[in-house]
């Protein structure tokens, strides 16, 4: 079974050593705060478009 997590990441603190190693795994997007809900949502769409695709 081949899985694969989509992965959004939010953060207030974009030079965090945590976000340098989560931006090596990959995300699909990165969302600094503050954020618009309409971003967040975008995001969440666009993932959802991608597993629907296969």
């Amino acid at each position: 079974m081949n899985l694969r997590a989509l992965v959004v990441i939010v953060t207030a603190y974009p030079d965090s050593e945590l976000l340098v190693e989560g931006m090596k795994l990959g995300p699909l997007t990165v969302i600094l705060k503050p954020f618009d809900l309409t971003e967040i949502q975008r995001s969440l769409e666009s993932l959802v478009l991608m597993t629907s695709r296969g």
